[in-house]
């Protein structure tokens, strides 16, 4: 890739962040069957790290990856990856569901 390039855009607006991967870009930690129509989810927790994991595990949700900084909305954060099991029922267009980035302001410096 040359300098000035890079293999993702994101559209801010507010706290609110989308990162948008092209035709042909594929993200190193991505959901197994993730397809054209699957969603990545971001969120913030605003309370214990363990506590998110633990909310996470009880749901059923194993972590991939993490904790680990990364760039959020609204400054760099603690993160999570975690991998959503496929659900029993689809939504319309979304053959994967994952959740990714829940990130701990408190941890962050936030």
């Amino acid at each position: 890739m040359a300098r000035g390039q890079a293999h993702i855009f994101s559209i801010q607006v507010g706290d609110s962040k989308i990162n948008v991967h092209p035709e042909g870009y594929t993200a190193a930690l991505r959901g197994p069957t993730a397809v054209p129509g699957s969603a990545d989810i971001c969120f913030v927790w605003n309370g214990a790290a363990a506590d998110c994991e633990r909310m996470l595990q009880d749901a059923g949700v194993a972590i991939i990856a993490g904790p680990g900084p990364r760039r959020g909305a609204t400054a760099r954060q603690d993160s999570r990856q975690p991998l959503r099991p496929r659900p029993r029922r689809k939504p319309a267009r979304m053959d994967d569901l994952r959740v990714t980035h829940p990130v701990i302001p408190a941890q962050a410096g936030i």
